[in-house]
């Protein structure tokens, strides 16, 4: 077990509203590694990083009479699960103050004028957007707003600038964002969602509460992939909906709109969703994969369909976070090296159904996050190593240039998190700055500012 690093003290944070300057209350950020609550489905941390699993995109939603759970957003946006901590909580932790931008209890919904956000706790990037949470609990967000997955309502269709986010009941703890479609928990430990959902007959253009308190009575993750979501509650109970039309579900239905568990799982320590795949891990250090398998990203040594889940054997009882995106997966274990499989990188453009060590990461790992095409570890030492598929075939520009592990340039050594979208990552420093690079959202190769330091 690797020393574990010492946090800092926790962060607090505001926004900067235009033409106002707003303090920020708080001292430097936390240094664990991996820690944070929300942003994309797929982070983990290991546990001697103090890090918390960081799980995005999915979500509930009132159901509609007569919605059918099946079909999908078929685009080629953000893989859903992409990052992953070794161990740690799931992401929610308490939110401190008074929440801005009409995040307080009773606020109307919808959301207000442009917002500069600063002393941020957790980043979720979507398909071309993203939104971000303050240590004060505001939510905002910027970019593609086709499906109103900004939560600013249904125009502009898009905005370059973040918009503050408004409508929930209390200030927000955890958020994600992946498909066009929005998760939240508030302090009060309920579940909102926003944006593009394929199995009602509308898109949420603003928060609105989840009809599903029943079977969600204090859920730590609410995670989506492109037609099915799942929620795991602190009782570390698992529930997913939506469609099954690739095993999804795993309970040999259609699909359905409300939450019910899967047969087989409990005690579920971390989860990961990706399109049409998912996979989770069990209190007991295994992992457990189902969905699609074409290009082999459930890990089980075969591209085989299976209706069931199925354990990652090759990785025994050492796993303790797992992170998946569109076609792929990969897995932390307690020792704090790296395993990846299904289309991960290194030209694998078929496929390769078994985990495979990154040995050029060592055993130092606290944290991963991925992208569509991308791959960033986080180290103890609060470097970030990154890597890229070959895009030659696809004419994008990857997020990141090298195509094995190497150290991200242009980044300090104080990194405490890092998120990834479909092809531009963040990472946030010691002293709660955040950093973003890639070729969506206006960012560039090398990492810019997004967000100011914790006053």
């Amino acid at each position: 077990m690797k020393k574990k690093r010492q946090p800092g003290a926790v962060l607090s944070g505001c926004w900067l509203l235009a033409l106002v300057v707003a303090a920020c209350g708080g001292d430097d950020g936390k240094s664990s590694g991996g820690s944070g609550s929300g942003g994309n489905s797929g982070n983990a941390a290991r546990p001697d990083g103090e890090g918390g699993s960081d799980t995005a995109n999915g979500g509930s939603t009132a159901p509609t009479a007569g919605a059918k759970a099946s079909g999908g957003r078929n685009t080629g946006g953000s893989g859903v699960a992409g990052e992953v901590s070794r161990g740690g909580d799931s992401g929610v932790g308490g939110a401190a103050g008074s929440a801005k931008g009409g995040n307080a209890a009773g606020g109307s919904s919808g959301g207000s004028g442009p917002v500069v956000p600063s002393c941020l706790k957790s980043v979720g990037l979507g398909d071309v957007y993203l939104c971000v949470v303050d240590h004060d609990g505001a939510v905002a967000c910027r970019g593609k707003n086709d499906s109103g997955q900004l939560g600013i309502g249904g125009s502009p269709s898009s905005s370059d600038t973040f918009r503050a986010v408004s409508g929930f009941d209390a200030p927000v703890t955890s958020v994600w964002a992946g498909y066009g479609e929005n998760y939240a928990i508030t302090g009060t430990g309920k579940v909102f969602r926003w944006g593009y959902v394929d199995f009602l007959t509308r898109d949420d253009v603003v928060p609105r509460p989840v009809d599903f308190s029943a079977q969600l009575p204090n859920a730590v993750k609410v995670l989506s992939g492109a037609s099915h979501r799942c929620a795991l509650n602190g009782d570390k109970t698992l529930l997913c909906w939506g469609a099954n039309n690739f095993n999804q579900l795993s309970d040999g239905s259609t699909g359905h709109v409300e939450p019910k568990p899967i047969p087989g799982l409990e005690g579920i320590a971390d989860l990961a969703l990706a399109y049409q795949h998912s996979c989770v891990v069990k209190t007991d250090g295994t992992l457990w994969c189902w969905g699609t398998n074409a290009l082999g990203q459930l890990g089980i040594g075969t591209k085989d369909e299976v209706k069931v889940p199925t354990q990652v054997a090759a990785l025994g009882t050492s796993v303790v976070g797992v992170a998946t995106r569109h076609d792929y997966s990969c897995a932390l274990t307690n020792d704090g090296k790296v395993s990846c499989w299904g289309r991960a990188g290194y030209d694998d453009n078929n496929g390769n159904p078994t985990p495979t060590t990154i040995d050029a990461l060592g055993n130092d790992v606290a944290a991963l996050a991925l992208g569509d095409w991308h791959i960033c570890a986080l180290k103890l030492s609060g470097e970030v190593w990154c890597w890229s598929q070959d895009l030659t075939s696809t004419g994008k520009t990857p997020a990141v240039a090298s195509k094995t592990p190497a150290l991200m340039p242009g980044l300090a050594s104080d990194i405490t998190d890092i998120w990834a979208g479909y092809f531009s990552s963040c990472a946030r420093r010691k002293d709660g700055s955040v950093w973003c690079w890639g070729s969506d959202l206006g960012f560039t190769a090398t990492p810019k500012q997004l967000a100011a330091a914790c006053q």
